[in-house]
């Protein structure tokens, strides 16, 4: 089994899928690689990523399944993130993504041991799942300019207490016009704000948020749809008060 891989100085890029299943690989130097292609490492056993400052994209599934990959240093040049590149990184507990990035591709982050993450404002496409599932991730903060929060962006996140706030129990979505079907499921909201200007929100977009108990919808007049199960198992929600012209799926 691989465990180390040496290269020389003329390597530049890793291709599709070339150390795809070396469960023991947990070493590699990525000075000189320019392109990280994808399942390029998927399922390895890498301890850290470092990568080369010429790197100005990670390819999708480039490190799924890395469980024990616990830092990984990204370029400033870094302008996007595939799908699913870091999903299933258990150990990867922070990450810094640079202001520089404009695309985070589906399930980026899906199933990671994020405590926090920071999303900078350079972020325009943000794709579906990108959290998802990172049941240690306590905070979040999106800087991004998106006003639909998407699909599961945080489903899953059980121990999520800070959305775009510093107040502990918040879910500051005021931002967002939109909010993605399951986005939000069954995570640790205890209050939510809504934009006054929210005209959606998504199939069990709240399910299973047992311990909210309470929604503000900052004085919105607009007509709001809600999807099926929206709420549904918020038992700690005793009432709410639905924005007028209100339509439940």
């Amino acid at each position: 089994e691989i465990e180390t891989v040496l290269h020389g100085a003329g390597l530049t890029a890793v291709g599709l899928g070339a150390f795809s299943g070396c469960t023991s690989l947990s070493s590699f130097d990525f000075s000189g690689i320019a392109e990280v292609g994808k399942w390029a490492f998927q399922n390895c056993a890498l301890v850290s990523v470092s990568l080369d400052a010429a790197v100005e994209a990670i390819a999708d599934n480039a490190f799924y399944g890395n469980a024990a990959l616990g830092s990984v240093s990204l370029p400033s040049g870094l302008t996007s993130i595939g799908g699913s590149a870091f999903y299933g990184c258990a150990s990867l507990t922070e990450i810094a993504i640079p202001d520089g990035v404009t695309s985070i591709g589906n399930s980026a982050f899906m199933n990671s041991g994020l405590l926090s993450v920071s999303v900078p404002a350079s972020v325009t496409t943000l794709g579906t799942g990108v959290f998802g599932n990172c049941t240690a991730l306590e905070s979040a903060a999106i800087y991004a300019p998106v006003t639909t929060l998407p699909n599961t962006t945080f489903s899953g996140c059980t121990s999520l207490t800070r959305v775009n706030s510093e107040t502990e129990g918040t879910f500051d979505l005021t931002a967002y016009t939109a909010i993605g079907n399951s986005a939000c499921m069954n995570s640790g909201a205890v209050h939510v704000l809504f934009s006054p200007s929210l005209t959606s929100a998504g199939s069990s977009a709240f399910d299973g948020c047992t311990d909210l108990v309470s929604v503000d919808f900052g004085n919105n007049t607009g007509a709001v749809s809600f999807g099926t199960q929206a709420f549904r198992g918020c038992t700690s929600l005793e009432s709410i008060a639905l924005p007028d012209n209100s339509t439940l799926g």
